[in-house]
């Protein structure tokens, strides 16, 4: 992993037990274990940042939850700490109509959502109906708010104003306060 070969201090947290085992066994040197993102097991103000990768927080359901999620990593984030994550961007579907009916047809035809268009969570009912959170930048960063997140940026692979309507975009933000 990129983050121990530069020196940091990491700590893999997963759900699935199995994913936690996989990531044992190809990273024996680091700290991987099983939790739950909406009941973490630090103290408060353990990491000078987290990390919520391949748009693992738009699995967490209901919202509610997901909300939750986010309270628990402000709460174990150090003053002036950043979180950074990736979440499917509903925008996307915009530019698909252009170039990319796969998509469109996985997720909303073959998925099943063609019934659920304006619901925020759609499933993947050929994947075990696995609930997943769409949004859109400016909910995410109303939700960010709610709380007590800054918004620090929006990261896509364009730098204009396209990249609001990427697939997978990243976004960080910090818990306010000094380091």
């Amino acid at each position: 992993m990129e983050l121990a070969r530069r020196g940091v201090d990491v700590v893999g947290i997963d759900v699935s037990e199995p994913m936690v085992d996989a990531a044992l066994q190809a990273y024996p040197e680091i700290t991987f274990e099983v939790g739950d993102a909406t009941a973490l097991r630090f103290e408060d103000e353990s990491f000078d940042h987290v990390l919520f990768s391949y748009c693992g927080i738009d699995y967490i359901h209901p919202e509610e939850d997901r909300v939750q999620a986010l309270r628990e990593i402000r709460r174990v984030l150090r003053p002036g700490g950043y979180f950074a994550f990736s979440t499917h961007n509903v925008l996307y579907a915009l530019p698909a109509l252009l170039d990319d009916w796969g998509h469109l047809w996985n997720v909303y035809v073959d998925g099943g959502n063609w019934r659920r268009v304006g619901e925020r969570y759609k499933t993947d009912e050929r994947e075990y109906g696995v609930e997943t959170h769409y949004t859109t930048p400016i909910r995410e960063f109303l939700e960010l708010r709610s709380v007590d997140f800054e918004f620090v940026t929006y990261v896509g692979k364009r730098a204009n104003a396209l990249r609001f309507f990427e697939r997978r975009p990243y976004y960080v933000a910090r818990k306010p306060g000094n380091p």
